[in-house]
């Protein structure tokens, strides 16, 4: 999740945040991180610079009370780092996508994180979406009173699409940081994801489309004070009791067709990838990232979709892995 569990080295990084991302290139390029990775943040720095100007972290820093958090922790964090770099080549990749001006006026002028996160989930999953079918659209106005998808996804001759949610950290978490827990509480986040889920997939059902949801919010907590339950499951028990909730909730929900869930990329503990296929249709997905990082994805369809939406979905996050390579690649062309 976003808290550390290091507060005071935390409070010490973020004393320093850059106020520009011209002085978060001068950060990175001075830090100690490995010099292809001091490379590639540097480049990612301009990047993000001539997409949002230079002295978007500053406005944000001035407009939020507090810096954003990718920006700041880059220069001293690899996964941070890793993260900006990511960023950077998901929006180098997507220049001249459809809606996308639209999504870059609204982080430029409404400088709050909320706003920031949902429009980097669009961001990856439209990036992802650009290397398996090279075209991909952000925002697609349908008219006056229809749903206004994040992003269009590709299934042959058809597309279909998704809503993004991203869902951070939230009173009930945050009360666990300003009371004295005990060291073993257990957040169980569902009720939060359920609730959530409940009003966003209204827009999605209407035309049958997805909801990507990305869980920043504690449901995979691992801290000493504060741990989720599901931390200590296997990848298939985790899988299913996500399931179970958000089919429960797809059965009154309207035409949806599914829901992807993912936590906050980790630090690879030398986990191994691990694909679990579901008897109920779900696919659960732990992939190694790159930065040392691995993360789990969790495909949920309704038992009415279609078997070629769901190995999109297991198309575009099982070759994750080499995303970011390969859109590198793209970018030094």
């Amino acid at each position: 999740m976003s808290q550390s569990a290091n507060p005071p080295a935390l409070g010490s990084f973020l004393s320093a945040a850059p106020q520009t991302f011209a002085d978060l290139e001068a950060k990175i390029t001075a830090s100690r991180h490995p010099e292809p990775l001091k490379s590639q943040g540097a480049w990612a720095a301009r990047v993000l610079a001539g997409t949002l100007g230079d002295d978007w972290p500053g406005k944000f820093q001035q407009r939020s009370g507090h810096p954003y958090l990718t920006f700041a922790l880059a220069p001293f964090l690899p996964k941070q780092a890793t993260t900006l770099v990511e960023l950077a080549a998901q929006l180098h990749l997507l220049q001249g996508t459809s809606g996308l001006p639209t999504i870059l006026r609204q982080i430029q002028t409404d400088l709050q994180p909320g706003v920031m996160n949902s429009a980097r989930l669009q961001f990856e999953v439209a990036a992802l979406e650009k290397r398996r079918n090279a075209t991909v659209m952000l925002e697609v106005d349908r008219g006056p009173g229809n749903w206004k998808p994040d992003v269009m996804l590709s299934n042959g001759q058809e597309s279909f699409g998704v809503e993004c949610l991203y869902l951070s950290v939230g009173e009930d978490v945050l009360d666990q940081f300003r009371t004295s827990a005990p060291d073993d509480t257990e957040l169980d986040g569902w009720k939060r994801i359920g609730a959530k889920l409940a009003t966003k997939a209204g827009q999605p059902a209407q035309d049958g489309g997805w909801l990507r949801c990305h869980l920043d919010d504690g449901m995979f907590a691992n801290e000493p004070f504060m741990r989720s339950a599901l931390m200590a499951d296997p990848l298939e028990r985790k899988g299913e009791q996500l399931a179970q909730g958000a089919l429960e909730q797809m059965a009154i929900s309207g035409d949806i067709h599914g829901v992807v869930f993912s936590g906050l990329p980790n630090i690879s503990d030398a986990q191994a990838d691990e694909t679990c296929r579901l008897t109920n249709g779900s696919i659960l997905l732990r992939r190694r990232l790159a930065g040392e990082r691995f993360r789990e994805i969790f495909i949920i369809p309704n038992v009415r979709t279609m078997s070629s939406e769901i190995d999109a979905w297991f198309e575009l996050y099982d070759q994750e892995p080499s995303w970011l390579p390969w859109a590198l690649e793209q970018a030094a062309q």
